[in-house]
Order: structure tokens, then sequence, then C-alpha cells
């Protein structure tokens, strides 16, 4: 347990280290910096939403199938 510990306390200081130098060797203005995030965060939870849905599709698919009594193909 101690070096499980040890480990995630040396791991959250170097996830902080990063983010500091990141934020300081930034090519960008705090400003932008933000939209950039921002508008890469909006990306990822659309394409999030939008693999939910396919997926969801997939699997009444194949639940349809199966309540049917036939095999779903691998």
């Amino acid at each position: 347990m101690h070096k499980l510990f040890n480990f995630l306390l040396g791991f959250m200081l170097g996830v902080l280290a990063g983010a500091a130098i990141a934020m300081l060797l930034a090519p960008e203005s705090g400003e932008e910096t933000r939209r950039q995030i921002q508008v890469r965060k909006e990306q990822v939870v659309q394409e999030g939403k939008r693999a939910a849905t396919e997926t969801k599709a997939e699997l009444y698919a194949q639940l349809d199938e199966l309540t049917k009594g036939e095999l779903p193909e691998s």
C-alpha cells in the first residue's frame, strides 16, 4: 500500500509539474489557449456522443437478432 501511495504521489507531482511547464512555455496567450481547450473539449464531447449513438444502435440490432433466435455476425 505504501508503494502505491508513493507512486500516486509522484504521478500527481509529475502531472502538476508538467502542467506548470506547459503553461509557461505555451506559444499562445492564456486566453487563446483556453479557447483552444474549449473548442477541443467540445469536439471530444461531440465525438463521444456520436460514438455512443452508433454503439447503442449496434447493440439494439444485436439484441433484435438474439431475440429472434439468430446468431450475430462476428
